[in-house]
């Protein structure tokens, strides 16, 4: 890839997550605010393998209204990342998943850490 390949992905709304568990502003606005990596496929190890890194999520925003958070996705020249690139180019959509830790009661998360955003294939 000689161009950046880059697109905007929408990670939370409402304060909630995919599976609808809800995570604080305030959590929120501590875990999304540095460059995150994340990995090709479905990984819930903690840690990045860097011979399944993919692409970093970047440039943050929480809207604190709408409990939304949107960010930059950035595709790496890595094989992960070429393959990512391939699908979405081919047609295919990829979906954002957060791996990260911290306490569920009920519906709630408390001590919220984000640990990576894999990409995953969109539930149709």
């Amino acid at each position: 890839m000689t161009e950046e390949y880059t697109f905007p992905v929408t990670l939370i709304k409402n304060n909630r997550d995919k599976v609808g568990r809800f995570i604080s502003t305030i959590d929120l606005k501590k875990n999304f605010k540095y460059i995150i990596y994340g990995e090709l496929g479905d990984s819930f190890e903690e840690n990045v393998s860097l011979d399944k890194l993919s692409h970093s999520v970047y440039n943050f925003d929480i809207n604190e209204e709408t409990g939304t958070v949107t960010g930059t996705l950035k595709l790496y020249d890595t094989p992960q990342g070429r393959i990512a690139k391939l699908i979405i180019e081919n047609g295919g959509r990829l979906d954002t998943n957060l791996v990260y830790t911290g306490y569920v009661d009920g519906d709630v998360v408390t001590g919220f850490k984000l640990l990576k955003i894999n990409l995953d294939s969109m539930e149709k």
